[in-house]
């Protein structure tokens, strides 16, 4: 099968479709990007918000249990974290 050379014509015949789909397809990607960036959002304030006033024994109890678990994760990750630093920088090789 032989390959014949493009010629100028037939380049700039596809030009226009291409340029349309570049086109099109940066919009939905600005359209992606926007609505991650809500999510992200959402997210983050969902996280750091502060609970909401318990009304109830049960959710009080539930408030107090959902930061003990909160405060415990965080310490445990803290000792993870620091074994791991002094696995890496702690002993001298021989």
């Amino acid at each position: 099968m032989k390959m014949e050379p493009v010629s100028s014509n037939q380049q700039f015949n596809f030009q226009g479709d291409v340029l349309a789909e570049i086109r099109k397809s940066k919009r939905q990607t600005k359209l992606q990007i926007a609505q991650s960036a809500e999510r992200i959002k959402l997210s983050y304030q969902s996280i750091v918000s502060p609970p909401k006033k318990a009304t109830t024994k049960m959710e009080a109890f539930m408030n107090a249990f959902d930061q003990g678990m909160v405060i415990y994760d965080g310490v445990m990750m803290g000792m993870r974290i620091v074994r791991t630093l002094r696995g890496l920088f702690g002993r001298k090789r021989k």
